[in-house]
């Protein structure tokens, strides 16, 4: 069985990359967090790429990969499978390019994502979450479109390695990237920018502990049991069902656990800085039973 290695990313692949985006993404800037560097002592800096024509980073990888198609493969249209970011930036570089982008959709999608994708002219194909990338594949084979992945893409993990590009720009000195994890496209993005500028720099993936994306993919052949949330009258309750990686394996925030309904958005941000055990999060704070405790389901159990 034969085996081919990744392509070798250098410094001028990924400054070609950001000229080519000059006047398409945003060179967003970094601004010192007063409070997140009090909190851990050490100067702490936030990317705000939520400055991005989409509000979020994924354009540079999308505007990348669509722009380094043929003429005749962006003839052919465009499709993809994302109920978030992704499917903003596919739709508005294909716009932009005056290509057909075709978008599958969980049935579940944020209705915010739902109308920003429409607002940039993308077709949208609802389908179940389990189902996208069988569908986009089906879309695929019927009617010839090109498939722009959201992560495993080796142009739009170049687009992504842009935004580490800038941060070394605005900040050589910097000795710790912290870098979200969904599908991956960012984290092998900030790897590429960092092995190309500066090797000795830490970069460390972090994602909120209530959504693992990045743990199936991690260690498979190591699992322990997983913990699932419950809704009962008394708050937040633990369920162990399923497998989960091993704690080696999975990012968790080593802060403050905070509950579902009561994550702020800098949850993930602010406290997400080093790797933890999976299995033992730390319990929620629940409210009190809005009944006599004799009457409690829990207390009539054998």
């Amino acid at each position: 069985m034969t085996t081919t290695a990744p392509p070798t990313i250098s410094l001028d692949d990924i400054r070609r990359t950001a000229e080519a985006l000059e006047g398409v993404a945003v060179e967003t800037p970094l601004v010192e967090s007063a409070e997140l560097s009090r909190r851990l002592g050490v100067p702490v800096w936030v990317k705000c790429e939520m400055h991005q024509p989409i509000g979020a980073f994924k354009v540079r990888g999308a505007y990348t990969a669509i722009s380094r198609l043929t003429p005749e493969e962006r003839a052919r249209g465009i499709v993809t499978h994302s109920s978030g970011n992704h499917a903003q930036a596919v739709a508005f570089a294909a716009r932009r390019f005056g290509a057909r982008a075709v978008i599958v959709m969980a049935e579940s999608a944020p209705a915010v994502k739902v109308e920003g994708t429409r607002r940039h002219g993308g077709e949208i194909v609802f389908t179940s979450r389990k189902e996208r990338e069988a569908t986009a594949e089906a879309l695929i084979e019927r009617e010839g479109l090109v498939m722009v992945a959201p992560y495993d893409n080796y142009d739009v993990i170049m687009g992504q390695a842009t935004c580490a590009y800038e941060i070394f720009r605005a900040q050589p000195g910097v000795e710790t990237i912290v870098c979200p994890i969904g599908g991956g496209g960012m984290l092998a993005g900030t790897c590429a920018a960092v092995g190309a500028i500066k090797p000795e720099t830490e970069v460390r993936a972090v994602e909120p502990a209530l959504h693992r994306s990045s743990a199936p993919r991690s260690r498979p052949e190591s699992r322990s049991r997983s913990i699932r949330w419950k809704r009962s009258p008394t708050g937040w309750s633990r369920r162990r069902s399923g497998r989960s990686p091993s704690p080696t394996s999975v990012p968790r925030c080593a802060g403050r656990w905070r509950s579902p309904k009561r994550r702020s958005p800098r949850a993930s941000a602010s406290c997400s800085t080093r790797w933890d055990s999976w299995s033992n999060p730390p319990a929620p704070r629940r409210s009190r039973p809005s009944w006599p405790a004799r009457s409690c389901p829990r207390d009539r159990r054998p």
